[in-house]
């Protein structure tokens, strides 16, 4: 079991690394591109999903739509000026908190024929250092064990449970685990079981 969890810690730690180097990536990207994702409901109901990118910022949201067709699935990109780079500044100041935001809007327009349809959005704006940070937790915890698990195999203690090893260097008496490179002597080796 202890194996096991091990095993999916550094699963997590990998794929913590990998979005750690995609949010860097749209992070550095947002100042220079703006993108705009939209992902129609499986159910082809009036939902969609939206995901935007704006200077130092990501807005997660959905969309919902009466009387109107949702856009087709999408991903525009386009530059961004420097008006729309002091308006985030801006609105990133003065809205987000610790890095976050939630906005409910509604909104009405009209089509190309003059009718009018209605619309609602939710979003989630978050600072893109906010996703940094939260990516970085599980590596940092990853290096720390490594580097207390070298420590304490280097000044003398057991490397699985930390025990004091100057008494007894060839075997832990707490854990029974044998130090890297000791071999057990011939009478702490288990003898194999007998077949049958």
């Amino acid at each position: 079991m202890k194996r096991l969890r091990r095993c999916l810690f550094n699963v997590f730690v990998v794929v913590s690394l990998l979005l750690f180097v995609v949010a860097m990536t749209l992070w550095v990207r947002s100042y220079y591109r703006k993108d705009d994702i939209l992902f129609p409901h499986p159910s082809g109901s009036n939902w969609a999903y939206v995901l935007k990118t704006y200077p130092g910022t990501l807005d997660l949201g959905t969309l919902q739509m009466w009387d109107a067709p949702l856009d087709a699935p999408h991903w525009k990109t386009e530059k961004v000026d420097a008006l729309e780079m002091r308006l985030s500044r801006y609105w990133d100041s003065e809205h987000l908190t610790f890095g976050f935001a939630y906005i409910r809007t509604g909104f009405i327009g009209r089509t190309g024929s003059n009718t009018k349809y209605f619309g609602q959005w939710r979003e989630l704006f978050a600072s893109f250092w906010n996703f940094c940070v939260l990516t970085t937790i599980a590596p940092g915890i990853f290096v720390w064990q490594a580097t207390r698990k070298a420590k304490r195999r280097g000044s003398g203690f057991c490397s699985i449970c930390g025990y004091d090893l100057r008494a007894t260097p060839d075997r832990c008496p707490e854990c029974g685990t044998v130090p890297a490179g000791k071999k057990p002597t011939q009478a702490e080796q288990v003898p194999p079981a007998p077949k049958t």
